[in-house]
């Protein structure tokens, strides 16, 4: 079975003692290693086979009271066996020959002799499966199984376990090594899912979300097809990371974001609660497996539909029905049909495992069924399905996998202020809508709770700064991010939820302020704080600095000196301030000075009214000039008097025309 083997055997003392106790001997003339090692060559040369050395492994490192066993390794020079080498029961010689220090296993069949790569390097999955698995291993095998391309003979004797996953490699194939398999293998499959999506995407600028990218084949190259869209990279491992990280450096690429994220129902949640909405989002075919796998039923279905929600258009690649139907027939026999079936080694192997009979009738449609039996978010959306199939040349092999590609036709959906919120306090809300009759033609807006205002995104081909920051953004690309973002113009609310990421650059969006910039202001924004706290200063003085009003952010110096009994809400940023007069106003001083303008307008209408009375005979007093605008007077307890004026002659005073009597 092997060219070098370990063996477990008894020690030379217990087996001389055995042997003399079964002889009744008290002597003998052999050593305990000699016994065994002749023993073992005996058994070798039964079967027409010699070992190149026998070795008793030193064990005198290992403590041990009494010395119960040795460990043997056993070499093999030379080797013949006949093996069967298909489902077929086709049999063929397998032979060992070394040749100085190197060794070679050759198949010798119909005149001839070839070398078996998968030799020494992996292990046949038909033989795993007799030995027998525990439940978690045979899922991993399962998983790596479901990424096997289809060939017509599906034999588990084809299929080799190498290298942490599996691989098609038949005994008498001319691969030259069992590597060139793997590698060949998993590049034609993401090229094949690049073109796919390329054939699929509507050319215009676009934002594409790939769920776990691995070694971000696909992304890589549809970031350089269309390098007037934005692509976000997410990835469980960091290395992973890191390596398409620097592929696209290497490219000179910048419309691609790399984080470093495991995408969970969590992430998902809050991906659709907030106002991030992809045009293009797609999920391979591992990453499905791996969530079906680990996730709870009702996770995976939450998880999906809110995948399907958070975009237009989502690709899923998904098992075909065909490799899900010899998947069940080689791990779960039976299952493919409804029906138990004897275990393997007792199937009807020459046609079972022959891909033109799958898949199953109850795999038919099984790519479609996946999907739109699990998928589950608390949403309004309606939505279309089809299968987009790798192109294959006639006999050719099979992909595993088709690309179901979902698109929504409508969606309502209500969402938060932006991405994660609950970090920030933000309690605003909106209805995200997304209206699509056709995959070309599309409109998505929000709807703000507060006051029914229509916020339209255009072309849905960028994201948000805060998403990307809170979704494990790179630290090498957020050091890039930083040094973008200062070089922005100098908008008013300039926090990462109104700025995005689209096609290599970042962008100011705030909808209600992106079209004012504060550049030639900010430089004398010190000057401007020392302004007004000087003019506070004079304004406390002269006596009219009550309290402090309130401000949306409580910014000093802007609404100083003006508290009263209006409190606003004075939510536009231009108005921040809340004036008596019950108006918003720019500043204090502008409160201040509409404030002594409305009394001053108030002692002018006292004063009008108090003329209009007197013009019209309400108010008639007349009265001697007062006594002190002689220039000279006196003045008692009762006020001033004129000294030149007759004590004895009193004041009179003149009544209203209507209260004289008539004569």
């Amino acid at each position: 079975m092997a060219q070098t083997s370990y063996v477990e055997v008894p020690s030379p003392k217990q087996l001389i003692l055995a042997e003399q106790i079964v002889r009744n001997k008290t002597e003998t003339d052999k050593s305990g290693e000699a016994v065994f090692k002749g023993m073992v060559y005996e058994a070798l040369r039964l079967l027409g086979t010699d070992a190149e050395d026998i070795v008793v492994l030193d064990d005198t490192d290992i403590p041990s009271v009494i010395e119960i066993g040795k460990l043997v390794k056993v070499t093999l020079k030379k080797m013949v066996r006949q093996v069967i080498v298909d489902c077929q029961q086709i049999k063929v010689l397998l032979g060992l020959a070394t040749e100085g220090s190197t060794s070679e296993v050759l198949l010798h069949a119909a005149h001839e002799s070839v070398p078996l790569p998968r030799a020494k390097k992996g292990v046949g999955l038909e033989f795993i499966l007799h030995v027998g698995l525990e439940a978690p291993e045979k899922r991993q095998l399962f998983k790596h199984y479901l990424n096997l391309p289809v060939y017509p003979d599906m034999c588990p004797t084809h299929i080799v376990w190498f290298n942490k996953t599996l691989i098609y490699s038949r005994a008498v194939s001319k691969m030259v090594t069992i590597q060139s398999r793997v590698e060949t293998d998993r590049q034609h499959g993401n090229k094949a899912v690049a073109q796919l999506l390329m054939d699929a995407v509507d050319p215009r600028p676009f934002s594409f979300m790939e769920y776990n990218s691995r070694q971000g084949d696909v992304i890589l190259s549809l970031a350089l097809k269309y390098p007037n869209s934005t692509f976000v990279s997410l990835h469980r491992r960091e290395e992973e990371a890191k390596h398409l990280y620097k592929t696209l450096k290497k490219y000179q690429v910048n419309n691609t974001v790399v984080n470093v994220l495991t995408p969970d129902q969590t992430f998902t949640s809050k991906l659709m609660q907030s106002p991030e909405f992809l045009h293009y989002q797609y999920i391979d075919g591992l990453e499905l497996v791996e969530m079906i796998q680990t996730m709870k039923r009702a996770d995976f279905n939450l998880m999906i539909g809110q995948i399907l929600a958070s975009g237009i258009t989502t690709f899923i690649q998904v098992p075909s029905g065909q490799i899900l139907s010899l998947a069940f027939t080689t791990f779960f026999p039976g299952a493919e049909t409804g029906e138990p079936l004897p275990p393997l080694r007792q199937l009807d192997t020459k046609v079972h495992f022959q891909s033109r009979r799958h898949p199953f009738p109850v795999f038919q449609n099984a790519e479609t069924k996946l999907i739109g039996e699990s998928a589950r978010a608390d949403v309004n959306i309606s939505v279309s399905a089809r299968l987009l199939t790798p192109y294959t040349d006639p006999g050719a092999v099979v992909e595993p996998w088709k690309l179901l590609r979902v698109d929504v036709t409508n969606l309502t959906v209500s969402v938060n202020h932006h991405f994660d919120y609950q970090l920030d306090g933000h309690q605003r809300k909106y209805a995200l809508h997304c209206i699509s009759p056709s995959p070309a033609q599309y409109e998505v807006y929000l709807i703000r709770e507060i006051d029914g205002f229509k916020i339209p995104y255009g072309s849905v081909e960028a994201i948000s700064l805060i998403a990307l920051l809170r979704m494990g953004l790179l630290s090498e690309i957020k050091g890039t991010f930083y040094e973008k973002f200062l070089k922005l113009p100098y908008y008013e609310d300039m926090a990462p939820w109104n700025i995005v990421f689209r096609h290599g650059q970042l962008e100011y969006i705030d909808y209600d302020t992106k079209d004012y910039t504060f550049n030639k202001m900010v430089p004398a924004a010190y000057q401007v704080m020392a302004m007004l706290m000087n003019y506070e200063r004079t304004v406390h003085d002269f006596g009219h600095c009550n309290e402090h009003a309130s401000n949306e952010y409580n910014f000093p110096y802007i609404s100083h000196c003006v508290a009263s009994n209006y409190d606003g809400p004075c939510k536009d940023s231009r108005y921040p301030v809340p004036c008596g007069d019950h108006t918003c106003k720019s500043t204090y001083i502008e409160c201040l000075q509409a404030l002594s303008e409305l009394e001053n307008n108030k002692t002018q209408v006292r004063k009008q009214a108090i003329a209009d009375m007197k013009r019209l005979g309400f108010v008639q007093r007349v009265t001697d000039k007062a006594p002190y605008e002689s220039g000279v007077w006196s003045f008692d307890v009762n006020g001033p008097d004129d000294p030149n004026k007759p004590k004895d002659i009193p004041k009179t005073t003149k009544l209203p025309f209507w209260m004289y009597r008539q004569k």
